[in-house]
């Protein structure tokens, strides 16, 4: 299987990079004074952030530049009617990035399918983090913490050694006896924080992702966390052709 992957990685490298791109709009005052930063300080972290999707072939450009003169937008808050007026840009054919002071929560970046919206402390790892996500994947934890249906608080913890079910189309690409949490760390996509190797796996891992529950009679629609196999394999999910709608 090591093998396997180290071929799928030299066929990649291979072939020609999918090139994606980003349509950054920033946000300053409302009389166009104090952009929140600029262009350049957002290039300065695609090398990182191209260094790590050259695992799987892509690579990411800043196509088109844009101010938004709006004070009201400088504070953002996750999950909010501003944060969603916000994206609320037309498709562009590329990711739309959105960069504001601050946001609330001590959170540096969210994303959802009108954009990505992030802050200027945000890493260039985050910002990586948060471009998976606009190419299709998941995040994947070691552990989380939930009130489930019956309002009750649930821990779910990843926990045992790695193993060939657990990563099957990345097995043997890590040390033997590693823990799976500690594998789950390695990854872009752990959810926590990005990845201390900002790792890109072919196939999915096994770890802590969250579901989609409807209640059958209320129709009301939940988010679970649950031991599963996490959608995290960019060479089953990944979109190589990443748009914000």
């Amino acid at each position: 299987m090591k093998a396997l992957f180290q071929l799928c990685c030299l066929l990649c490298a291979a072939s020609v990079i999918a090139v994606a791109p980003i349509d950054l709009y920033i946000v300053c005052n409302t009389d166009g004074s104090n952009p929140v930063m600029t262009g350049a300080d957002f290039e300065s972290k695609l090398p990182t952030v191209n260094a790590y999707f050259a695992q799987v072939g892509m690579s990411f450009y800043l196509r088109s530049l844009s101010s938004i003169s709006n004070n009201a937008w400088r504070v953002v808050e996750y999950g909010s009617d501003k944060a969603d007026e916000l994206r609320n840009i037309p498709a562009t054919g590329g990711v739309k990035m959105f960069a504001v002071e601050s946001l609330d929560r001590d959170t540096h970046a969210f994303s959802g399918e009108n954009g990505i919206v992030f802050t200027p402390s945000c890493s260039a790892d985050v910002i990586a983090h948060e471009l998976g996500h606009a190419c299709g994947l998941a995040d994947i934890y070691t552990e989380k913490t939930f009130t489930n249906d019956a309002n009750v608080e649930v821990t779910i913890t990843v926990d045992g050694v790695a193993s060939s079910n657990w990563m099957p189309l990345d097995w043997g690409r890590y040390e033997d006896g590693i823990s799976q949490a500690a594998l789950i760390v390695k990854l872009l996509m752990h959810g926590d924080t990005s990845g201390e190797e900002c790792d890109l796996t072919a196939g999915d891992v096994y770890g802590v992702g969250m579901s989609t529950v409807t209640n059958p009679v209320t129709g009301e629609v939940s988010y679970p966390y649950e031991l599963k196999m996490v959608p995290v394999g960019f060479w089953l999910h990944g979109n190589r052709s990443p748009q914000s709608q």
